[in-house]
């Protein structure tokens, strides 16, 4: 999942498993996005937190923003935040029924054809993965899956929480 923020200078937050999704998914990632990633990815938490798949990275670099913004199949929180749970059925229902539709198309094709057509394996995959993150959403606002949203009351909270006792540490 994607959150994009603008206030004083764009930023833009990705998901853990979204950058593993697009590293293992993407041909042809741009050699800055991809130095962005593996820097991010590479980094201790500053905040004290085991990172999980679930955790938000910040990214400024215009270059990174843009890309990630290009890739359809991430889930975009701005955009989805105010969706009931029935909104969020209905979309991974038409998902679902769009994927079965490709593959279907797939499946009819001659082998030497499917060879030729190994892009709609890659929509299937990209379906499966918004499927996978709408999923992740509903779990989350249904409070099954833990998540801190970058700028939301939990995270200043959290964050104040670890300034606390980052400064009761201090000698």
């Amino acid at each position: 999942m994607k959150l994009f923020i603008k206030d004083n200078k764009e930023k833009l937050y990705l998901q853990i498993s979204d950058i593993i999704f697009i590293f293992s998914h993407e041909i042809g990632i741009p050699d800055s996005v991809k130095e962005d990633f593996n820097n991010k990815l590479n980094v201790k938490n500053k905040k004290g937190l085991d990172d999980t798949p679930y955790t938000f990275k910040l990214f400024t670099e215009q270059s990174t923003i843009s890309y990630i913004n290009g890739l359809d199949y991430i889930l975009d929180y701005n955009e989805h935040k105010q969706s009931t749970t029935q909104d969020i059925y209905e979309e991974a229902y038409l998902l679902q029924d769009k994927k079965q539709e490709l593959a279907i198309n797939f499946n009819r094709l001659s082998l030497k054809d499917r060879e030729k057509k190994q892009d709609i394996v890659k929509m299937c995959d990209e379906l499966d993965f918004k499927i996978i993150s709408l999923r992740d959403l509903l779990w989350f606002k249904e409070g099954s899956l833990s998540m801190i949203i970058p700028g939301s009351k939990r995270a200043k909270k959290v964050e104040k929480k670890l300034m606390k006792k980052t400064n009761n540490n201090k000698i």
